[in-house]
């Protein structure tokens, strides 16, 4: 399903297509690199649970964008745990599920998880639990340098966040904007920018969200068990 590439970090298998995205599952720990805009149409995520995508996609500026459903962990990636994800742009893409619902994963864990330099826009996320723009569950990961705009996130269960819905076990996210709506409608832990924030040293810095939020309020819904502004006069909501 590749066009070109050995799947290491100095030959990538190279994306071009939906397929190529997809057959991502086959090669869980490797290196993977768009060279060609995506648009998805009922796209399996990558990762489960018990056997998680642990590899490094570089968007390289390319554009994902088309519809994706299902119902745990749910996104481009389904799980994944040690992996990097960086340079990908995605715009229109719509993402629905019930429990860890984002537009890239449904579910990141593992300190050494990281989601840079990725972008955003008019991307539409549909969910019960743990629902987020970029992440539903970020879990001992990191977050940096990456903007949603004209986003749209909504949840009936918990945990509903413009970012990210759940962000725990010392997770960072710095650098980070978010632009739209939040609609909560019926559920707790309703934030701007993330849902719920607990659970170990959390790092929130240089962060910044301008949401509409319905049934909720402020940069977070909810902070429990620790949360390490670093930077806090950096750390601003705007409700609109």
């Amino acid at each position: 399903p590749f066009a070109s590439g050995n799947g290491t970090v100095g030959d990538p298998y190279v994306i071009t297509d939906g397929e190529g995205l997809e057959g991502m599952a086959g090669g869980l720990n490797s290196y993977f690199r768009l060279a060609n805009n995506v648009t998805l149409s009922g796209h399996t995520p990558v990762g489960t649970d018990g056997d998680p995508f642990t590899g490094t996609l570089d968007g390289a500026g390319f554009t994902i964008s088309g519809s994706i459903s299902g119902t745990t962990n749910v996104g481009i990636f389904g799980v994944v745990d040690d992996a990097t994800i960086e340079n990908l742009t995605i715009n229109g893409l719509t993402v629905t599920g019930t429990d860890g619902v984002g537009l890239i994963a449904g579910t990141m864990r593992n300190a050494n998880n990281t989601l840079t330099n990725c972008s955003i826009d008019g991307g539409t996320v549909n969910g019960v639990n743990d629902v987020g723009s970029l992440i539903g569950i970020l879990n001992s990961s990191t977050i940096s340098n990456s903007q949603v705009t004209n986003s749209d996130v909504t949840g009936t269960g918990m945990n509903i966040g413009g970012l990210v819905g759940r962000a725990i076990g010392g997770s960072t996210i710095v650098d980070a904007y978010y632009s739209g709506t939040v609609d909560g409608t019926g559920a707790t832990n309703v934030g701007g920018a993330v849902g719920l924030v607990s659970g170990g040293t959390n790092t929130v810095s240089n962060a910044y969200a301008n949401a509409t939020v319905t049934n909720g309020s402020g940069f977070a819904g909810s902070e429990t068990g620790g949360v390490d502004q670093v930077d806090d006069d950096n750390v601003f909501f705007l409700d609109t």
